[in-house]
């Protein structure tokens, strides 16, 4: 994270701005040193010019004292002339939406460049899944990729006819990036900090699911032995990883 710097606002800025001028009126010191400095210089660089002015006339152009010692004096500036200098502050522009919504997901490593749809959960509570074997499906109930929290993307391990979409997760090693982008292009992307194959009846799902301090990301498929009787695998592979810049 990096150190920012929050911009003030015009009325904190037009707050600062009278607080030292009214403080400065109380003084005077301030304001008349800088002005007496600005005083000599000017007389300096004007009578020494070839077509200098008289001495009295530059005076009588910036305040002081003419040729008969007679003080000029340069008004100081009125309340309404010092809001009329305060610049105007342009507030910053409000921040996207944190994370992206999920429309493809790219993980370089296993070669996986593929479609991501939206998921739900079905009338028993479970956790729906793509009807394709090559899209990936992201949990609508989480986080966003790239929003603080945990945001969850699963994918099919294998088909009736061969390897699926995410059949190759379980080659994923610590350090390996995992992109997802919004249906802009807009693009977050996460680093692989470990994996865990878990059966499916001792699922963590507060690990899974549950908060985090900063943005995650879990991709989740099948593994383990094939349960024939039951027609599904006994375990699921997941891979836990954590937003990166760049």
């Amino acid at each position: 994270m990096k150190t920012q710097f929050k911009h003030s606002s015009p009325a904190l800025l037009v707050l600062s701005f009278l607080s030292g001028f009214l403080g400065g009126i109380a003084t005077g010191s301030a304001y008349h040193l800088e002005l007496t400095l600005q005083q000599e210089a000017a007389v300096l660089a004007q009578v020494n010019s070839e077509d200098s002015q008289s001495e009295a006339a530059v005076l009588a152009q910036i305040g002081g004292e003419d040729s008969q010692g007679e003080s000029i004096v340069t008004p100081e500036p009125s309340v309404a002339q010092v809001l009329e200098a305060v610049p105007e502050v342009v507030p910053p522009e409000a921040p996207l939406p944190q994370g992206v919504e999920p429309r493809r997901i790219y993980i370089p490593a296993i070669q996986v460049d593929a479609t991501v749809i939206d998921l739900g959960l079905n009338s028993d509570g479970t956790l729906q899944v793509p009807q394709n074997f090559a899209e990936t499906g992201w949990w609508i109930g989480g986080a966003r990729p790239g929003a603080q929290g945990a945001a969850v993307i699963v994918g099919h391990f294998d088909s009736h006819t061969g390897p699926a979409i995410f059949y190759r997760l379980r080659d994923l090693q610590p350090g390996d990036e995992v992109q997802v982008l919004d249906a802009a292009g807009q693009v977050v992307k996460f680093e692989v900090e470990h994996t865990r194959q878990v059966n499916k009846n001792a699922f963590p799902r507060d690990d899974v699911y549950g908060k985090t301090e900063h943005p995650t990301l879990r991709l989740i498929t099948c593994g383990g032995p094939f349960n024939h009787r039951q027609s599904q695998y006994r375990d699921n592979l997941i891979v836990f990883a954590s937003r990166i810049d760049g």
